[in-house]
């Protein structure tokens, strides 16, 4: 019985041997990915902006696509920097590159995707309403470049628009269908409303 026991144990090591070296050997092999560095076709692209310019080619139209609301000056107002002085789109360029960057938790790679985007979009939907509130706080006059929204104008449509902002952002987080998501953007808001708060008592102080 001992040796018999013996003699399986050495099998279902050699199995296991034999399936650690066939899974370094394949590890080892060139992966068929996208994200192989050939040299010989020239060095890798640099530009973080480039590596997901593609996926961000239509950010500005899925925007402005849930920003439709019948009030003219409202939606004018809500739309203007995804029309015009877009910025760098720095946000929803991180979460494009962590989405590409790591694997899909679903079979669908193509709808995650598609998700991810939606919530880069949503991120940035809610840095420009926290830039439309700022200005306002703080009197400026400029943004990126140009007159700020309270100044082309008015403080209440300027409040209202970062407000319809967030509203229609906390929709679009509500149909991605993840409440580990909405929980995470929540309290990102929350944090982002509590340092606002902070700012105005260092201001006044």
């Amino acid at each position: 019985t001992t040796t018999t026991h013996a003699s399986s144990s050495s099998a279902a090591e050699d199995t296991r041997a034999a399936s650690v070296a066939a899974f370094l050997e394949s590890s080892l092999a060139t992966p068929k990915t996208t994200h192989v560095i050939d040299l010989a076709k020239g060095t890798p692209c640099a530009d973080p902006f480039a590596l997901v310019g593609d996926d961000l080619s239509t950010f500005s139209d899925g925007v402005k696509s849930e920003l439709g609301v019948e009030n003219d000056e409202l939606r004018g107002a809500a739309r203007l920097y995804f029309e015009q002085r877009q910025g760098k789109r720095f946000r929803p360029t991180i979460v494009g590159l962590v989405a590409r960057a790591l694997p899909s938790a679903t079979a669908d790679v193509a709808e995650a995707l598609a998700k991810q985007i939606k919530l880069g979009q949503i991120t940035e939907m809610i840095h420009v309403a926290s830039l439309i509130h700022d200005d306002v706080l703080d009197d400026a006059e400029t943004r990126r470049g140009g007159d700020a929204i309270h100044v082309l104008f008015s403080n209440k449509v300027a409040v209202f628009s970062g407000d319809y902002l967030l509203a229609r952002a906390s929709v679009m987080l509500a149909r991605l269908g993840s409440l580990e998501v909405v929980q995470v953007m929540a309290k990102a808001l929350d944090s982002l409303v509590a340092g606002e708060i902070m700012q105005i008592k260092v201001t006044q102080a």
